[in-house]
């Protein structure tokens, strides 16, 4: 009997920004001493996180995500300044934060809950912030440099802007790294690509 996986849907990273956000976190990783830096393979932009799914909830989330796709036509997003979650003392997660279209990139977050709600997934409570996960669990002794982290980053011949064409639903595997595994992707509206590199 097959299994239930820990799921999440979320917007793919094209592979030239991927490269910027790896030499992002070299560049950090001197300054701010963190526990785990994401694998590179591993950036995205979560729309909505799952949990654990059954084999028949899966299924109905692959006839369901097609129709959400097909609803929102591809658009553009760029790398933003980073930030963080947690207190200023010791910050569980840091980000870089989405620019562009982000109004496009809101409403697919919309759709997808809207969407997975008739499958039994209830909405966080929490306003929907979108960003890319840099690095977990701060472990710096000196204090930390909210006031300088916009200048710590150069973008001088580095890619920050790509079109999303696609939405991902993923599997997470505990311990691995990369730890995100590709399950399914979705083309947007008049995208005729469903490659799972971009």
């Amino acid at each position: 009997m097959a299994s239930s996986a820990r799921l999440f849907i979320a917007v793919p990273i094209a592979p030239p920004v991927k490269r910027t956000l790896e030499e992002w976190t070299r560049q950090l990783s001197n300054e701010l001493p963190f526990r785990k830096w994401t694998h590179p393979l591993d950036y995205h932009i979560t729309l909505q996180f799952l949990g654990e799914t059954s084999p028949e909830t899966r299924s109905q989330i692959d006839q369901a995500l097609p129709g959400v796709a097909a609803m929102h036509p591809p658009f553009v997003l760029s790398l933003g300044k980073l930030g963080y979650f947690g207190p200023n003392r010791s910050p569980q997660i840091l980000w870089a934060g989405v620019e562009g279209e982000t109004a496009p990139l809101l409403s697919l977050h919309r759709s997808t809950v809207q969407a997975m709600q008739k499958l039994g997934f209830m909405p966080e409570d929490r306003p929907y912030r979108a960003h890319i996960t840099l690095a977990r669990k701060y472990i710096g002794s000196a204090p930390w440099p909210s006031s300088s982290l916009p200048g710590m980053l150069s973008t001088e011949d580095l890619e920050t802007a790509w079109s999303v064409n696609e939405i991902v639903l993923y599997q997470s595997h505990s311990g691995q790294r990369p730890m995100y595994e590709t399950l399914s992707t979705y083309p947007l509206a008049g995208n005729t690509l469903n490659d799972p590199t971009k």
